[in-house]
């Protein structure tokens, strides 16, 4: 859970915990669940893959599983020597060179020397980058930036894995070539592999199975070919409702070349609670029909229900919602009353 505050301000001043001194002034956040009710394993030689939208909470559960993020509920328990790619050139050193970069990652992960010159020579060869590995890293282009990291990483041997998005920078022989050395790491190590990608290929050729996760909660877990399968056919609607909402804009002549392609309807339900002071209302879910069909739904309370970049959401602005709360399984917020007998709040 992130807090959202309403000014910068108040950022500081919580970070510093400089509030608790200040008894006069309370500084007020939104939660923001990024991530909420994950629950899996990654047995030993599994390769897992994780795939879904932009913002959907894939790079943060990475960073959970590493010990960048600390969770704001729940355990996360890591058995093994965890070797991380998130990416490209993350770690290295633009100034040095490909062989100074590669010493220094291996020192810091406890190789000898003899252990140095014995990976230098195989991550030589796998790289293929001859002379520019005598030149800063910062020269290098985006694939061979990825050739270099990769290499080094997969040649530390870990026992989890982890690579973000970091595959997709490579060419076709270069992907062959990781896949030959995922493999082999696999095989050999056991290690194992967790892959987020928005390239679907490489989770059904790299994976076992996927995870699909979309508004920070899992959708749905199983083999890779039937995860992607799933997602790609959810793509798809997604698109066939943007496709005829600008084809209904076209027709009507109301709207402007560049607001085709956009979103520039939004309906706007507005609650209204009226009664005694103390009278309050859970709201758990707003479904939204077409006919007889679920167009879209809402889920308040759950996790990033106020996203403001999903078509539906919760706003918080100037209304009476409660943080999220949770009751027999069933997350909702309460809507509750003002001193004035009243309350109003806004979803879109």
């Amino acid at each position: 859970m992130f807090k959202v505050f309403p000014s910068y301000t108040d950022r500081i001043l919580d970070a510093l915990g400089i509030t608790r001194w200040i008894p006069l002034r309370k500084i007020r956040y939104n939660q923001f669940w990024a991530l909420r009710g994950i629950n899996f394993e990654l047995p030993a030689g599994h390769r897992i893959g994780i795939i879904g939208r932009n913002g959907a909470g894939k790079s943060t559960l990475l960073k959970l599983v590493t010990g960048n993020l600390s969770p704001s509920e729940g355990t996360i328990l890591v058995n093994g020597q965890v070797q991380a790619l998130f990416e490209t050139g993350a770690g290295f050193h633009p100034d040095f060179t490909g062989y100074e970069n590669i010493r220094s990652s291996l020192m810091y992960q406890g190789f000898s020397r003899d252990e140095i010159v014995a990976a230098i020579e195989d991550i030589a060869e796998f790289t293929e980058l001859g002379p520019f590995l005598g030149q800063p890293f910062k020269t290098y282009s985006t694939g061979m930036q990825a050739r270099l990291t990769f290499a080094t990483a997969t040649s530390i041997k870990p026992d989890i894995l982890i690579i973000d998005e970091i595959l997709g920078a490579g060419d076709s022989y270069f992907f062959n070539k990781s896949q030959e050395r995922m493999n082999r790491l696999v095989e050999k190590s056991g290690a194992s592999v967790l892959i987020v990608s928005h390239a679907l290929d490489q989770i059904v050729r790299f994976c076992e199975e996927a995870i699909w996760i979309d508004r920070g909660k899992i959708v749905e877990r199983g083999p890779a070919m039937n995860i992607v399968d799933s997602y790609q056919r959810f793509i798809r609607l997604l698109d066939d409702r943007r496709l005829k909402a600008k084809n209904k804009k076209i027709h009507t002549g109301r709207y402007y070349h560049d607001q085709y392609d956009h979103y520039g309807d939004s309906l706007l339900l507005i609650f209204q609670l009226i009664g005694k002071r103390e009278a309050s209302a859970d709201i758990s879910e707003i479904r939204l029909l077409k006919g007889d069909r679920v167009e879209e739904k809402l889920l308040v309370g759950d996790v990033q229900d106020t996203n403001p970049y999903e078509s539906v959401h919760v706003v918080l602005t100037e209304s009476q919602w409660s943080d999220p709360r949770k009751q027999n399984g069933r997350f909702f917020r309460e809507l509750h009353l003002n001193t004035m007998g009243s309350a109003v709040t806004t979803g879109h």
